[in-house]
């Protein structure tokens, strides 16, 4: 049986165009790096925050994965790194077997709880200066870890450069001034004799 072609006289369906959510947070690298810099690395909080709710949100409304907390896994991220980063690799398709999840999970763990005890010793003065600049200096090794996870996150919703997300905003720029506050305090607090 033959199809007969579309009468031009019969107008089509008017059908709405669904946007689609992207499964993660796609952010461009060059963004991506002058955030989580420029504010010390709190970015990496709200980073957390948008993976986890850009999956929620793009589950199917009925899936388990919308009954989680996206603010409660940015606040614990320590947690939810490794499970992150499966879904990001199942998600991927198979574009992403060479990439180690799990090691690469383990070593941002590993990471923010060696900076989070050289915090603590800098702020009692244990160790000071050494403690204090070893503190600081963490933000460069952690900055390579998330970076990296944000390329492979990025690719596995096909943008592997972030153009969807590349552009800084009024509330990028909020976040950037905050971050040269706590640069210059940091500073000032290192300078400053004990």
């Amino acid at each position: 049986m033959i199809d007969a072609p579309a009468s031009p006289d019969i107008p089509e369906a008017d059908v709405p165009h669904v946007v689609q959510a992207d499964r993660f947070y796609i952010v461009a690298k060059r963004k991506f790096t002058i955030l989580f810099l420029a504010t010390m690395g709190l970015y990496s909080i709200y980073w957390m925050y948008k993976q986890w709710s850009c999956y929620k949100v793009s589950s199917p409304p009925d899936a388990k994965e919308r009954k989680f907390w996206p603010v409660a896994r940015a606040i614990f991220g320590i947690f939810f790194f490794h499970s992150l980063f499966r879904r990001v690799r199942a998600h991927a398709g198979g574009s992403l077997d060479e990439w180690e999840n799990g090691a690469h999970a383990t070593f941002m763990v590993i990471l923010i709880l060696i900076a989070s005890v050289l915090d603590k010793l800098a702020r009692k003065s244990i160790g000071s200066p050494v403690t204090d600049y070893l503190s600081m200096a963490m933000i460069f090794p952690l900055w390579f870890f998330y970076f990296k996870a944000q390329c492979l996150i990025n690719e596995s919703c096909g943008d592997p450069e972030g153009t969807r997300n590349s552009r800084l905003t009024g509330a990028n720029y909020a976040w950037i001034a905050l971050g040269v506050v706590l640069w210059i305090s940091a500073a000032v607090g290192i300078a400053r004799p004990a």
